[in-house]
Parts: structure tokens; C-alpha cells; sequence
């Protein structure tokens, strides 16, 4: 007799199968004479064997590791590009980015006998400030730390602060590889060092031209001022400067 009974209970899984709700096992129960809690033991472990082997493919999904794995190599990809955009505006000198770039010129052979070495130390902060959505006044200014020997043959020297030098470039916001500044520069007589300094105020005209590749930054920075005031003892200042750049 038990025998039969389950026997007969396998045959009436199928369609246990398909009516999975629980009136249905009660009218199933009760036509096979099984009973309903072992009726839906018989029912869960076929379903789960069904459902296993039957899984559609628009279900299965990505194990966390793949998916972080995923998301990894994404982030890598962006931090990269975010990485060299980030490099190519720091070797901008009028671009949409604060900067504290620091500066060292030494010069040897310096003086009379050729025996002595100069040393200029600039450090140039830069600040941009937006004036409306399509003008940027971008400041740069040069303070200069020198060192400068006073015998052409001995080992002394004089260090200080040299003049400071701020420019101010009008720039026009744009998408385009080529940005350029035009504005105005001075020559403040903030030395503490007679030697290093010019002892004199000094304005003029500046401007700048800045390109943009794949793989390059190249343009230069180009102003010339004039003294217009000062120290009467010394000498009256007219200097161009123009320092090209390629990274």
C-alpha cells in the first residue's frame, strides 16, 4: 500500500507543478489521499529542480565581483582622461585652474671673471577669476626670491626679495585648442636688496597665445614695461621679456 501510495503521488507532481497555489494542493491532496505537508515537500524539491535547469537566459546576471571589476575598469578609464586633462591646464598659464607653480633659474659664470653663480627662485601663483560666461581675467604673479653675489671674485652675496611682478589676462572663454590673454603688467619696487630690485615702478602691455594637441602644450608669454616712477638715482627701465614654452 505505500508503495502505491507513492507511486501514485510522483504521478500527481506535475500537476502539482502547475498549480502551485495552495487551494490547489489542498484539492490535490485530497484526490490522491496524500497528505498536503508531504504533497508539498514533493512539489518544492521538483520545483527547484525545474526552476534550476530551466532558468532563462535574460535573468542570469553579472556576479559582484564581474560587476565591480566592471565599474574598476571604468573609473580607471576616467580618472586616466581626468588625470592628463589635469596636466595639460597646469602647463596653461591662463587656464580655468588655481596654481602655485615654483620657479628656479640658476645661472652660472655669473659676473665680471665668470666665477660666481646667480640663483632666482619664482614662485608664481595664478588665479582665475570669472568675470561672466564668456570672459575669464586669469591673474599671474611673479615673486622672486634672488640670491645675488656682490664681488666678482669673493663669496659673499646679497639675498632677498626681488620686485614682484603681477599681470592680469583678459581671456575669452572658448572650446577651441587655442586659447590667448591680453592685459596689463607691472613692476612693483618690493625689493629688500638694492641689488635685488630696480627700484623702480613699471607698467605695460602683456599678452599670451596657448595651443593645445593631443600630446602637447606650446605657446609664450610675452610683455614689456616701462618705469614710469621711483628712485631718482636709478636708471629709467624699458624691458621686453618673452619666454616660450613647449610640454
Amino acid at each position: 500500500m505505500k508503495r502505491f501510495l507513492l507511486l501514485l503521488s510522483f504521478a500527481l507532481t506535475p500537476a502539482a507543478i502547475a498549480s502551485p497555489n495552495p487551494s490547489s494542493q489542498s484539492k490535490a491532496a485530497d484526490q490522491s489521499g496524500i497528505p498536503a505537508p508531504f504533497l508539498q515537500l514533493l512539489t518544492l524539491d521538483q520545483t527547484v529542480t525545474v526552476d534550476q535547469d530551466s532558468t532563462p537566459a535574460s535573468l542570469v546576471q553579472a556576479s559582484p565581483e564581474s560587476e565591480q571589476r566592471a565599474s574598476d575598469s571604468g573609473d580607471g578609464k576616467s580618472t586616466e582622461e581626468a588625470a592628463a586633462a589635469l596636466a595639460k591646464a597646469a602647463q596653461n598659464p591662463i587656464a580655468n585652474l588655481i596654481s602655485l607653480p615654483f620657479q628656479n633659474n640658476t645661472i652660472f659664470g655669473y659676473g665680471p671673471l665668470g666665477k660666481r653663480t646667480q640663483n632666482v627662485l619664482n614662485i608664481q601663483p595664478v588665479i582665475p577669476v570669472p568675470l561672466s560666461k564668456d570672459l575669464l581675467l586669469v591673474t599671474r604673479t611673479i615673486v622672486p626670491f634672488i640670491y645675488q653675489p656682490t664681488s666678482a671674485s669673493g663669496n659673499t652675496g646679497e639675498f632677498g626679495l626681488g620686485d614682484i611682478n603681477p599681470q592680469f589676462y583678459f581671456s575669452p572663454r572658448t572650446n577651441s585648442n587655442i586659447t590667448w590673454g591680453l592685459g596689463p603688467t607691472f613692476v612693483l619696487p618690493t625689493a629688500t636688496q638694492s641689488l635685488t630690485g630696480q627700484g623702480k615702478w613699471s607698467a605695460g602691455p602683456a599678452a599670451v597665445v596657448v595651443v593645445t594637441t593631443k600630446h602637447m602644450v606650446f605657446g609664450a608669454v610675452g610683455n614689456n614695461v616701462w618705469s614710469f616712477a621711483g628712485a631718482s638715482d636709478r636708471q629709467s627701465v624699458n624691458q621686453f621679456l618673452v619666454q616660450p614654452f613647449l610640454n
